[in-house]
């Protein structure tokens, strides 16, 4: 979040676990769109189907583990194609 807010990188997908010591992985989707709404963000699970299932309107993908690279390439494809427009 910090080189987020700091703008240090652009950005052009983020890809994070659900599951962080501090946080779950849709707080920091939430919190990463209040810093910048352009970031695709998916979130990888180890929790199964209720969590793929849950609502979700701060991440544009959630992904079970195990992931396959065959489905992160094509996440990752997919994911840049929804990259939102900068406000201006």
């Amino acid at each position: 979040l910090e080189s987020i807010r700091l703008r240090e990188g652009k950005f052009d997908v983020i890809i994070s676990d659900f599951s962080m010591p501090e946080m779950s992985g849709f707080e920091f989707a939430s919190m990463v769109h209040k810093l910048d709404h352009t970031i695709p963000i998916a979130i990888i699970t180890g929790y199964g189907e209720d969590l793929l299932d849950k609502d979700r309107d701060e991440c544009d993908m959630v992904l079970a583990k195990p992931i396959q690279l065959s489905e992160l390439e094509s996440a990752l494809r997919k994911l840049l194609a929804v990259r939102r427009p900068v406000s201006t």
